[in-house]
């Protein structure tokens, strides 16, 4: 399980009057990782690759969802949209 809280944005001045305020860089609840490479041709002339792609949720850090794996990029593809259809 990966967490990932991302940074935090601390902002302020320091002087007579103190104000210190701090906030959360992510606009959106999750966030995105992918990881690919290409290590071969599939017979369709499509590139092989490995790959690994990831949703965090930016509120708790926790990796909500993951798959991983080798293949055809047009079936990694697939795969991908079948994950998230099992996700619902």
């Amino acid at each position: 399980m990966a967490v990932y809280r991302g940074s935090e944005v601390f902002e302020g001045e320091i002087g007579q009057d103190v104000r210190i305020e701090t906030s959360d860089t992510f606009n959106t609840r999750y966030r995105l990782f992918v990881t690919s490479r290409r290590y071969d041709w599939c017979l369709n002339f499509s590139p092989a690759v490995e790959y690994d792609i990831s949703f965090v949720d930016n509120a708790t850090g926790s990796e909500v969802f993951t798959i991983n794996g080798r293949g055809c990029e047009p079936d990694v593809l697939k795969h991908f949209q079948d994950a998230l259809g099992d996700v619902h």
